[in-house]
């Protein structure tokens, strides 16, 4: 048979097999549609079911975290201030401006705070046109050290706080701080710590101490700082007592202790408003260009702007903690006291390399036959400004300030008066 042909009899047969099969696919169409359909649908349902667990355990973990975070209270911001110069201690008259504490030390320390005469009369305290000098006596005795604890004469609330310093006490059994507190109502106006450091420590400590009720727990801060505690309770009926610390390890062992002295020193800086207190530490060789211009030349009455200062080293804010009421009146101190319960403690001193079981088994006992390592117990201070705001409605009446932040009311704050022999902060 030739390829070119097709027989009739195949093709009849052919076509009629042919239309039987379409009948039979005919007939068979509903059903397969149908079928089809059913299951689309159940695809579609089993697809709608599992997005709709999915965004269930979503809203669960979503929710779950939100209570294990009680909410968390987003971190402030802090608006550019107006700030104004107000006070500069520096240069010869440095001393004028402080009150010399005589009572005993608060915070049970080998100390006996010196007068104003005697402290100049021994050269414990003395002030040149470049640096104030702060130091204890190196004679051994048995009652405990000579040294010396000042205050401002005047009260501040609210305000930017700027020392420079350029070396500060260090050593077995040394407990040096620069700090704010208002003595005469602790811990009810507060206290804010602002250098404080026991021993051989290499890192400075920032600490907090109020009254009931101001925490930082649930709150974002933006710090660099290491938090070591949350509560800042530290009165009558304060579970520890410890406030609210923050260590600073970011300036590796430049913030405190031989390091800091090794480095030149540095600034440390307290911005205090309604909003919260942030501290910031800058070591001698890395600051920035407006703190630069104050270290060289203390009696600059140049404003810091503060643009190029990054997040600071420790940051309260107001979020759980009402800060006006926290926090007001505040004298600038400077002490240097030694032992005592922080830096005397076991858990303190027998940790370090001053402790000896033979000879030195206490810091009271240390202190007493080591005077002569108290050589470098010694600050020395460039140059310490104040500021506060300036814009519409502050103004200087006398001795006494009266300064309106951009983020809160008017603030009165205190007059002038000596308040040697008042009652003082116990601080962790």
């Amino acid at each position: 048979m030739s390829k070119g042909f097709t027989d009739v009899n195949q093709t009849a047969t052919s076509s009629s097999e042919n239309l039987s099969q379409q009948k039979e696919f005919s007939a068979n169409g509903n059903s397969l549609d149908s079928a089809t359909r059913r299951q689309k649908r159940k695809r579609t349902l089993l697809v709608v079911g599992v997005v709709a667990g999915v965004v269930i355990l979503a809203l669960a973990l979503g929710l779950g975290l939100g209570l294990g975070r009680k909410h968390e209270i987003t971190a402030p911001k802090y608006p550019s201030e107006n700030y104004a110069l107000v006070e500069q201690y520096q240069g010869t008259d440095f001393f004028n401006k402080f009150d010399y504490w005589s009572d005993a030390d608060p915070t049970n320390g080998f100390t006996l705070y010196q007068l104003r005469a005697n402290s100049q009369y021994e050269n414990y305290t003395y002030a040149s046109s470049t640096s104030a000098i702060i130091r204890p006596d190196t004679n051994a005795t048995a009652t405990g050290v000579n040294s010396v604890r000042i205050q401002s004469t005047k009260n501040y609330t609210q305000g930017l706080f700027v020392l420079d310093l350029a070396h500060m006490p260090h050593g077995c059994g040394t407990w040096p701080a620069f700090w704010t507190c208002d003595t005469d109502n602790w811990p009810t106006h507060g206290e804010i710590d602002i250098m404080e450091g026991v021993n051989l420590n290499t890192h400075n400590q920032m600490t907090l101490h109020t009254s009931d009720g101001c925490t930082m727990k649930n709150v974002a801060r933006n710090e660099t700082g290491a938090v070591l505690t949350k509560d800042c309770h530290s009165g009558a009926g304060a579970t520890s007592g410890a406030g609210c610390g923050v260590n600073d390890t970011t300036h590796a062992a430049l913030s405190y202790g031989a390091g800091f002295n090794a480095n030149g020193g540095g600034f440390y800086a307290m911005d205090w408003r309604s909003t919260g207190i942030r501290v910031w530490f800058f070591p001698r060789t890395a600051l920035p260009s407006d703190l630069q211009v104050l270290s060289d030349d203390p009696t600059s009455t140049a404003v810091p702007t503060m643009q190029n200062w990054g997040q600071a080293v420790a940051n309260y804010p107001a979020g759980n903690c009402d800060i006006d009421s926290h926090f007001k009146n505040h004298k600038i101190i400077f002490d240097l006291t030694f032992c005592g319960d922080w830096a005397g403690a076991a858990s303190s001193w027998n940790t370090t390399t001053c402790y000896d079981a033979t000879t030195a088994p206490t810091c009271a006992k240390y202190m007493a036959n080591s005077p002569s390592d108290l050589a470098d117990a010694y600050f020395e201070i460039k140059s310490l400004n104040v500021y506060q705001y300036s814009g519409e409605g502050a103004s200087v009446v006398g001795s006494e300030y009266y300064a309106s932040s951009s983020t809160s009311a008017t603030v009165q704050v205190a007059s002038s008066t000596a308040r040697t022999g008042a009652a003082a902060s116990a601080r962790s």
